[in-house]
């Protein structure tokens, strides 16, 4: 199910394996990349400014998210400092 806001399901992994070995937000990025050729392909500012309210929402909703993943789980921060955030290699 959708949400605005995460939530952790009882009985929630930390997964550091797969995509998530690199990248702490995959599905976030997937969804930035999805809508990158809307902002590109034309001369219109009102895609470019609905972008970059898309990434400014889903920053904040990670920061959310990784105040919540920290306190759950001990060994976020080994992870956090290994993986990238959203870009690989950035």
């Amino acid at each position: 199910m959708l949400s605005v806001f995460p939530e952790l399901k009882k009985g929630a992994q930390l997964i550091t394996t797969g995509p998530d070995h690199t990248l702490r937000h995959p599905m976030y990025s997937a969804l930035l990349l999805f809508f990158l050729p809307t902002m590109i392909g034309g001369k219109e500012t009102v895609p470019i400014v609905v972008y970059f309210v898309l990434l400014t929402t889903l920053i904040l909703k990670i920061r959310y998210e990784e105040k919540i993943l920290k306190n759950l789980f001990a060994e976020y921060e080994q992870y956090a400092k290994k993986s990238f955030y959203l870009i690989p290699f950035v």
